[in-house]
């Protein structure tokens, strides 16, 4: 095994190659290369066998070497690992052997397409957080440019995730063995959790404080409608709850004024030409205009499908003109309990509509 900084990396080394040895693994000389990277070898070598040994691996056989050890002194230390030995005949059957090889050597496959898939998720997560960095975005558009990079981390670490499952699929469905999608699936919310963390301390406002108002009124990236929230989830709908064909669905635009794209593969952020989206939504909607009047004809709305937590959030001073307050917190003091919320909660209940369109 190589040496690395991460100890319980080293344990699940371990443990994959086990699955090959099984009963033998007191007959295993384990060797950790590279052992030139530590800067503190002593530490480093009493942190190993102590993280080996909370797994409850004792009596290890550790050897550890370099490019520069002495290759005699190398050679004898090995030579002590296996003499020390007790002699012992080793059984397996020729099947028992098949099974335990194969099914170890399938789970060394599926690690190294972990191995890689966790090396770009950290890589992009470092892009990222470098992005966030960034100080020439307008003071009134910060909230949006960050927003936006949280929504498209996720977008990308899911295609990652996507990307990582086609290359296990076969090993997982033959070994009925899922553990590093899992692990994937939790490393992926982790580091979306990581990034929030730090982006959240540069936003004016949380992305999960669902009375801020911020969170509750949102406007349609394709036709500007605007929408208040009264009840629901922040998952994905349509503009005004209208049926609209899978044709006419521009739904994987960005909404943000911001994007990113890959430049020689690094991540860059760029504005967006709205007025080009907004012709692609005209054209769509005049294709379909008659469709959604049919369907409900006194209801707003285009019918494009949305994500409404990933929708960027009205101006501050817009939300303003609305509720025709001063503050923001005037606002939230309005939603928390005053009666004029009731009553616009009331009215969009009634305006529900569940009538059922085949």
């Amino acid at each position: 095994m190589q040496f690395k900084n991460r100890f319980e990396k080293l344990v699940e080394e371990y443990l994959t190659a086990m699955d090959i040895f099984g009963v033998f693994e007191h007959k295993v000389v384990v060797m950790i290369s590279h052992w030139d990277n530590t800067k503190a070898p002593e530490k480093d070598f009493k942190e190993i066998l102590e993280t080996f040994g909370e797994n409850d691996i004792t009596n290890i056989n550790l050897i550890c070497y370099s490019e520069n050890s002495d290759t005699s002194i190398l050679s004898n230390r090995m030579y002590l690992a296996a003499s020390n030995m007790k002699n012992e005949s080793l059984n397996i059957s020729d099947t028992d052997f098949f099974l335990k090889f194969n099914f170890g050597a399938i789970k060394l496959k599926m690690q190294k397409h972990f191995t890689k898939y966790e090396k770009e998720a950290d890589e992009l997560y470092k892009q990222f957080e470098n992005l966030s960095l960034i100080e020439d975005i307008e003071q009134n558009e910060k909230d949006e440019f960050y927003h936006m990079l949280l929504v498209s981390f996720k977008e990308e670490l899911q295609l990652l995730l996507e990307k990582t499952e086609k290359l296990l699929f076969k090993e997982m469905v033959e070994s009925d063995y899922y553990f590093f999608y899992l692990k994937a699936q939790k490393n992926n919310f982790r580091l979306s959790e990581k990034l929030y963390e730090v982006i959240s301390t540069k936003m004016s406002f949380s992305l999960f404080d669902q009375t801020d108002p911020r969170n509750l009124i949102k406007k349609c990236p394709f036709c500007q409608e605007i929408w208040f929230k009264v009840e629901g989830c922040d998952g994905t709908t349509s503009c005004g709850e209208v049926p609209v064909d899978k044709k006419n669905d521009i739904f994987s635009t960005n909404p943000f004024k911001y994007s990113i794209k890959r430049t020689d593969g690094v991540l860059k952020w760029f504005r967006q030409d709205f007025s080009l989206l907004m012709n692609k939504v005209r054209d769509k909607q005049d294709e379909n205009k008659n469709e959604v009047k049919k369907a409900k004809p006194e209801k707003k709305g285009c019918g494009q499908r949305i994500v409404w937590k990933n929708l960027p959030k009205l101006p501050d001073q817009l939300i303003l003109e609305l509720f025709k307050v001063n503050s923001m917190e005037d606002v939230k003091n309005i939603i928390k309990g005053k009666e004029e919320f009731k009553k616009m909660s009331d009215e969009g209940r009634n305006k529900i509509d569940s009538t059922f369109y085949d």
